[in-house]
């Protein structure tokens, strides 16, 4: 079993943890893989369950306004090839993104990471999420 190890803590057995397949099934990630195949991504991809609610997914009232799940997902993932392009052999890396909310008359700038890591099968997967969420998953 591994350790858990921080600055300044000692060694500590890591009583749970979450598998991606287990995250998805639990609703703490939410799969977008068919937004990131037609976005020409090769491997799976999930979002943390706060990006998906608090930013990809528009308040009612701002569906008249054009936004929908499907356009903000569109935009994060153009965003988030630039972001691949800008720094290619990154496995890590952050970006920021605008999202119109419902409060704010301007976009509001959002940062977000993206992790490329072996999924539960060892083959390559995508997480992006916001920084605050990156303890809750491998």
């Amino acid at each position: 079993m591994p350790d858990a190890t921080g600055p300044g803590l000692p060694a500590a057995p890591v009583c749970f943890s979450h598998t991606r397949t287990q995250a998805l099934a639990d609703g703490l990630l939410i799969d977008i893989s068919d937004f990131a195949k037609e976005a020409f991504f090769r491997c799976p991809m999930a979002v943390s369950d706060s990006l998906f609610y608090k930013y990809l997914s528009p308040a009612y009232s701002l569906l008249s306004q054009g936004q929908s799940l499907t356009s903000r997902i569109q935009a994060t993932l153009a965003t988030l090839k630039t972001a691949i392009c800008e720094n290619p052999k990154a496995r890590q890396l952050s970006f920021t993104h605008s999202y119109f909310m419902p409060t704010d008359s301007k976009p509001v700038p959002v940062e977000i990471s993206a992790t490329l890591h072996p999924g539960d099968d060892g083959k390559p997967a995508i997480t992006l999420s916001l920084p605050e969420d990156n303890h809750r998953w491998p």
